[in-house]
């Protein structure tokens, strides 16, 4: 094995690295999924011993190995579609039987979500190798993708968040693939993998625009011989996206687009302010060292999208004040990744006017901007502090991969610099998260 390392490393030095990167970020993955159980750093995870939350909703398929035959709205997160649910509750029934002296252990179910975003991490590096990013531009970018701290979190997380990510971005990837060779197996593959991720849940359906963008000029080039496999598409990726909501839709009459919207005297609510007021203001003490983290009330409680998703994205909607020494790190983390979405930016000129893979390029920018128009849309409908979460845009992790990857590779202005950066941003969230083990 030693031997073998050695000749990967020798002849294909990137792959090495890259390989070294995926297998750290894998132990320490497994690491944050040890310290952590089905109840931390979850999202509406809710409890198994009623019909509430994602663990209720699994419960209630284990019980009762059926679909919800009451209004699913009456029930905390059962409106979601079931997918990642049944998927959950055949997974967990398997593990108590073969392993009876698991019985009524919840724990397993982490496994699933490790091994999805294991595989959400090889797409990302998939997608960048489409646009030939190479050698240490593909290892700084690779180590923030494999590092990156909602990459760690959702390796935890027994909610449908990343069985939707993983399939998804799958689906995106197949899409440039077909866009350069247009076959039905890749076409196929495409609409099995956003109509399943559809039928995890419905915020899906954000990667449908930069992949309508790819068929639709590949339509447009060549209409005879993609017209079939268009078709095909819409046959496979429509049913299985959709039914969930045509079939509550008849059954209780729930809107096809249905969000589940909190009551209003929450602590978190932000309608009262000024539109304005939300979007422009960016007092420097948002995001000062007092309150690094995504403030839910107090005079400063965070209401601004851009600097609630900065910092959501390092810290989700957690306080990590478990560990004095983490906020130590955490700073210096915050800033990294600030630096990187102004790279990200800086990368979109260069990015669209060089780039070989125009059409492709397209997209990916196309892609950026739609996240960005839903997400202030979405925190503005349901104006709450935790609406503006980085978790309702993980599709932003493929354009930061290859805008990032791209500056890199191209080499262009302080590009040692922002390689320094990448790898400043892996080791702090290793540190924080790191540390944050010590607090369970």
């Amino acid at each position: 094995m030693i031997q073998k390392l050695k000749t990967l490393h020798r002849e294909q030095p990137d792959t090495f690295a890259i390989y070294m990167i995926m297998t750290a970020s894998l132990v320490f993955r497994i690491i944050y999924m040890l310290y952590t159980s089905v109840y931390d750093m979850q999202h509406d995870v809710g409890t198994p011993y009623e019909n509430y939350g994602h663990l209720g909703y699994i419960a209630y398929l284990m019980q009762n190995w059926k679909l919800p035959d009451f209004d699913v709205r009456e029930a905390f997160q059962f409106w979601h579609p079931p997918l990642h649910h049944l998927i959950s509750a055949v997974f967990l029934n398997i593990c108590w039987k073969v392993l009876p002296f698991m019985q009524g252990n919840w724990e397993p179910l982490q496994l699933l979500p490790f091994v999805y975003i294991t595989i959400t991490i090889w797409v990302i590096y998939r997608i960048l190798k489409l646009w030939n990013i190479q050698g240490n531009a593909l290892t700084f970018t690779m180590l923030v993708i494999a590092f990156h701290p909602r990459i760690i979190t959702l390796s935890g997380s027994v909610n449908n968040d990343t069985l939707c990510v993983m399939l998804s971005f799958l689906a995106f990837y197949l899409a440039l693939l077909w866009y350069q060779k247009p076959t039905y197996q890749l076409m196929i593959g495409s609409a099995l993998c956003i109509g399943l991720a559809m039928f995890t849940k419905g915020s899906a359906a954000i990667l449908a625009f930069p992949m309508a963008f790819l068929f639709l000029v590949k339509f447009i080039k060549n209409t005879k011989t993609v017209f079939g496999q268009l078709v095909v598409f819409g046959i496979l990726s429509l049913p299985l996206g959709m039914w969930w909501y045509v079939r509550n839709h008849l059954l209780f009459g729930m809107p096809l687009n249905y969000i589940y919207y909190m009551d209003t005297d929450f602590i978190g609510y932000l309608g009262n302010m000024p539109l304005l007021e939300r979007i422009f203001n960016f007092d420097p003490h948002y995001y000062s060292f007092e309150n690094l983290y995504l403030q839910f009330e107090g005079r400063y409680t965070d209401i601004n999208p851009i600097i609630g998703l900065l910092k959501t994205t390092v810290f989700g909607q957690w306080h990590f004040n478990y560990n004095i020494y983490i906020k130590v790190f955490a700073l210096p983390l915050l800033l990294t990744w600030l630096i990187l979405c102004v790279v990200t930016l800086a990368a979109i000129p260069s990015f669209l006017k060089n780039c070989n893979l125009k059409i492709e390029s397209i997209s990916i920018v196309l892609l950026f901007a739609v996240q960005f128009f839903v997400y202030y849309k979405f925190c503005l409908d349901y104006p709450f502090v935790w609406s503006m979460d980085f978790r309702y845009t993980l599709p932003l992790l493929i354009c930061h991969g290859v805008l990032i990857g791209h500056y890199l590779n191209e080499k262009m202005r302080f590009h040692k610099y922002v390689g320094y950066v990448c790898i400043a941003f892996a080791g702090l969230s290793c540190i924080c998260f790191g540390l944050l083990g010590f607090t369970f």
